[in-house]
């Protein structure tokens, strides 16, 4: 059910990013934004239904690799900006110099994590501004615990209703789905990976002038060298011969219109059999292969493909 629900989004924020980086006109640059953030808003969504159960079973491993933390904490800002400056928001990091640059941590998860918190805080918020803050609360030498706050000029949350808004399906008011809406999965999710992650999320508020979400991570001081540098959009690969073995269309579509752009030589199979015959028949010196195909799926068929080659 993941892979049905997520691969036709796949191919939505796909070609939105193409469409964007097409030279569009001002204003369709200005709806093309207002759907990336749709997209990544329903793709938000998506993630926390999917995941809402192996949370409750507590099935969720952590992969922990390392991030340049401000440019991360950026990034995370950067998703809710748009949708801000539509209700006349500001949108506001304050980051703490005296962090290290490279820090070890889930990077999907965190940014899940902190996703809900701001999404949530734009959500509830009218007036005035979004902060998130990362801080430095100590430091060893191998260690650091990073404080990240989530800030708002917001509704609030009332005394009563503080603990009840951390359970699922749950919102403050009954009046709040039908003037905000959501799910009431986002806190609830959120509370739980960051206890998986050995913290806890804190709330202080004053109902009528905002809220503060905010939780400590003792996170690995990270290796510089080792952090994953931007893709480039478009850069010359030399005539590079690719195989793409994926069954969807609408994905095929999107990842030719990339791979175009770096001076390739593509071929496409649509599923592990016909994979398997293109590379009896030729040579590619890389394929990126679907895992979830009929006939033959992408982990069968690289193992055929091993098999045959070495």
């Amino acid at each position: 059910m993941s892979h049905e629900i997520r691969t036709p989004l796949t191919a939505v924020i796909g070609t939105t990013y193409h469409l964007m980086e097409e030279n569009p006109r001002d204003d369709q640059l200005k709806e093309l934004k207002n759907l990336k953030i749709s997209s990544e808003n329903l793709l938000a969504l998506i993630n926390n239904i999917l995941d809402f159960s192996k949370i409750e079973a507590e099935n969720i491993e952590f992969d922990e690799t390392n991030v340049d933390l401000h440019n991360f904490s950026k990034r995370a800002m950067s998703m809710f900006e748009l949708s801000a400056e539509n209700k006349g928001l500001s949108m506001e990091l304050r980051y703490d110099v005296d962090l290290p640059k490279a820090v070890k941590l889930d990077k999907l998860r965190v940014q899940q994590v902190l996703a809900n918190l701001l999404s949530n805080a734009v959500k509830f918020t009218n007036k005035g501004y979004v902060r998130l803050k990362v801080t430095k609360e100590e430091q060893t030498k191998h260690r650091v615990k990073v404080r990240f706050s989530v800030e708002d000029t917001g509704i609030g949350v009332e005394e009563e209703n503080r603990t009840m808004i951390f359970d699922s399906f749950q919102q403050a008011q009954a009046s709040t789905t039908r003037k905000f809406g959501g799910t009431g999965l986002g806190l609830s999710i959120t509370k739980k990976i960051i206890e998986m992650m050995g913290a806890k999320l804190d709330l202080e508020s004053q109902f009528g002038y905002g809220s503060t979400f905010y939780f400590t991570l003792d996170l690995e001081i990270g290796d510089e060298q080792q952090i994953p540098q931007p893709v480039q959009s478009s850069f010359d690969l030399g005539g590079l011969k690719i195989l793409l073995v994926e069954d969807n269309e609408m994905n095929t579509i999107v990842a030719r219109n990339i791979l175009d752009k770096w001076n390739i030589s593509l071929e496409t199979a649509e599923n592990g059999v016909e994979a398997v015959e293109k590379v009896k028949k030729d040579d590619f010196e890389f394929i990126l292969m679907d895992l979830q195909m009929p006939e033959m799926d992408g982990y069968e068929a690289t193992k055929r493909i091993r098999e045959m080659r070495f």
